[in-house]
Parts: C-alpha cells; structure tokens; sequence
C-alpha cells in the first residue's frame, strides 16, 4: 500500500482507492481474526489520503435470509457488543436482499431447567449435564444432532422456500474447530444411523475455489 502513495507508484494526478472490508468478520476471533486490525488499515489510509478517505457502510446482505438477519441484529441489540464489533462505522440493521423463509433454533445450554417442558429436548439436556466428562459432551451433542437429521427426514420435514422434503443434501454443520473430536463424534453417530455425509477431509483439494484461482494463476503466468 505504501508504493501507492510514494515511489515511482505515486501520481501527481487524482488517483482512488478502493477497499472492501467487513469488521463483523472479527467474530471469527478464534481463528486468528483481529478487529482492531481493521481500525489501524482504516486508520492509515485516512492519513495517508490527507483525510479524504470515506466510509462507505453496505447494509444489504445477499447471503443470509431475512430471519437469520433478524437473530443477527437482535444478538447485537445491545450498545456493548456493537461497539465490540464495531471500530470504524456505526452498527447498522441488515436488509435481506433474499426475501426467504428461515429460522433460526438456538439450544441454551446454560439453562437446563428451563427446558424441562419440551419433550423433545428434555432427555438431551439431562444427559448433557449429567456427565463431567467432556468427551462424552460431545457424543451427547453428535447424537442429538445425527437424531434431529434423522427425524427431519422420517417425517419429511418440508423447506418452505422450495416447498419440498428437505434432504441430506440440503443440511450443512459448520463448527468452530476441527480439533476437538466433534466431527469424528457426528461420524459415527452418522454412520449409525445411516446418514450419508461428507466431512471436509473427504472433499477433493482442487475442488476448493480458492486452489482453483491459484492454479488458474499459475497457467496464466
């Protein structure tokens, strides 16, 4: 970035920038993400650009439907995880390009006794807390989620946008870690239960899209 605005780079005429950037994407902390990061860039080429620099906030998503959007903003309701994740702009309501259906079922782990009353998920909490061992943990969670597939397709739960039985190919599980024996868990309460998957060790390597760019890279040059 430097080059930009001294060296042989640098132009006496009006030149731009232009960066996209998405701060809310520090969420993935634990994998090495740092918001403050985002600040300093920003930061630096506001001084570099004599100040001149805008924040441009794009509030339409046209990923996510409309209810996840909704959990979304009502999780960062609150002035102190706004301002956690926001270091430059202001928190800003997301719009939903996707006028989809969704919805979005969150298990509360840290209240058992609340859940008491559903019958569908009172077996899996007592099992849950009952047991101090956290490998057992997650065998009880790779369970209950292998026998919530299975149920959703026993019963032919249907997707209301495609007005359809949902299928094992329309589910995806996405976990923080690979290395906390969770995914091996699911395998084999899948495998028990006949469900066929596909983790992410099984995908083909040049399937990837960004090995894809890279070896279209390498022919180019």
């Amino acid at each position: 970035v430097d080059d930009f605005f001294s060296g042989e780079s640098r132009s006496k005429n009006p030149r731009s920038i232009f960066v996209v950037g998405d701060e809310k994407q520090s969420i993935m902390g634990f994998q090495g993400a740092d918001i403050n990061q985002t600040k300093e860039f920003y930061e630096f080429l506001r001084a570099k650009s004599d100040y001149k620099l805008k924040n441009v906030e794009l509030s339409m998503s046209f990923r996510s439907g409309e209810k996840i959007l909704q959990l979304v903003d009502a999780v960062f309701n609150q002035e102190k995880f706004q301002n956690a994740i926001c270091k430059i702009g202001n928190y800003a309501p997301h719009i939903s390009y996707r006028k989809t259906a969704g919805y979005a079922e969150l298990w509360a782990f840290d209240t058992p006794k609340q859940q008491k009353d559903d019958s569908t998920n009172s077996q899996f909490f007592d099992d849950f807390f009952s047991t101090k061992d956290l490998s057992d943990n997650k065998d009880i969670l790779a369970k209950f989620i292998a026998n919530k597939i299975k149920d959703w397709i026993h019963n032919k739960k249907i997707i209301a946008d495609k007005n359809r039985p949902i299928q094992y190919g329309d589910i995806m599980i996405l976990v923080r870690t690979r290395k906390n024996g969770l995914i091996d868990k699911l395998a084999n309460n899948f495998s028990q239960l006949k469900i066929p998957y596909v983790s992410v060790g099984k995908v083909k390597f040049s399937d990837n899209l960004l090995i894809q760019d890279f070896l279209s890279l390498a022919r180019f040059a």
